[in-house]
């Protein structure tokens, strides 16, 4: 049987009515909304657009939808060997093999999502991915120009993110082109997270976590800071580290392939783990359940 990885997406692929016919078709899914719903106070399968744009709602919302798409895997007895997750979905990995329980889960995802809201003012941060040249470049950008910028996310050897200052942001899209790069895409106003600019919301993190009760779990979660799985007495330091430290996907990925893992299964809106996966090692297979026909290819083929 093939060893298989569950990898929980991070913020960024959310839409109105992600998870509705899910929702209609399994009560597990239901249930699980519901108990999101009593724990947030609001309807999450009722979030807006606009609602979704902002971290404090659309981080609780991703985790709900990716938590629910686990429970149907549990419901259907499909055998994880590993677990990971994106940023935000290292949280509801860890959820998921009960290292913290989902509604604490749940209350950190709303809790961060606020605090990143708040570290930066608005306008004054973004993101920009860049394809095409080395992190080592990436990083030589970012040193180069006047501001902070720093390399957020290290996704795979041709896929960086950059965040930190809008005004460096662009400046390091600008010398990035100059330098070759196959193509850049900014988004400007984008909270930069997993960057310092993020220091004033680690503090309050922290003192959150410090009351959080956290257990063993049964099943390893990989983490974003090294790829290395989380340890019995370093979940908090870990979670609290992600805010403000570069996401190594590149690392993540490399050890799952080391691991001999052959089936990559994103859980959550949006494809965009399966996508830089397949396209660091052609000979995996990957899935995407965030939807009924994204659960039925899986089941059916995976």
């Amino acid at each position: 049987m093939s060893k298989t990885v569950f990898m929980f997406s991070g913020q960024g692929g959310q839409t109105t009515g992600m998870g509705a016919d899910l929702h209609g078709a399994f009560p597990t899914v239901r249930e699980i909304y519901a108990q999101a719903s009593e724990i947030l106070g609001y309807r999450v399968k009722d979030l807006t657009q606009p609602q979704l744009a902002l971290p404090e709602y659309a981080q609780p919302a991703v985790m709900t939808l990716s938590y629910a798409c686990y429970r149907l895997m549990v419901e259907k007895n499909v055998r994880v060997d590993i677990m990971t997750g994106y940023g935000l979905g290292e949280l509801t990995a860890l959820a998921a093999a009960e290292v913290i329980r989902f509604d604490d889960a749940l209350r950190l995802a709303r809790l961060r999502g606020r605090l990143t809201q708040s570290a930066v003012r608005p306008g004054e941060g973004s993101l920009c991915i860049i394809l095409g040249i080395s992190a080592i470049q990436c990083e030589q950008l970012c040193a180069s120009v006047n501001g902070y910028a720093a390399c957020a996310m290290y996704n795979s050897s041709e896929q960086i993110v950059i965040g930190g200052d809008t005004d460096a942001v662009n400046a390091v899209q600008r010398r990035a082109l100059e330098m070759g790069a196959s193509n850049t895409l900014l988004n400007e106003g984008m909270t930069p997270i997993h960057t310092e600019k993020m220091r004033p919301a680690a503090e309050p993190m922290s003192e959150a976590l410090s009351l959080m009760p956290f257990h063993s779990g049964h099943t390893a979660v990989l983490s974003n800071l090294d790829g290395m799985p989380y340890g019995d007495d370093d979940a908090a330091k870990r979670i609290c580290a992600q805010m403000v430290s570069p996401i190594r996907w590149d690392r993540v990925c490399e050890r799952l392939f080391d691991m001999g893992i052959e089936r990559y299964v994103e859980l959550g809106p949006g494809k965009i783990l399966a996508t830089i996966v397949g396209r660091m090692n052609r000979a995996v297979k990957t899935h995407c359940v965030e939807d009924s026909s994204g659960l039925l290819k899986f089941l059916i083929g995976g």
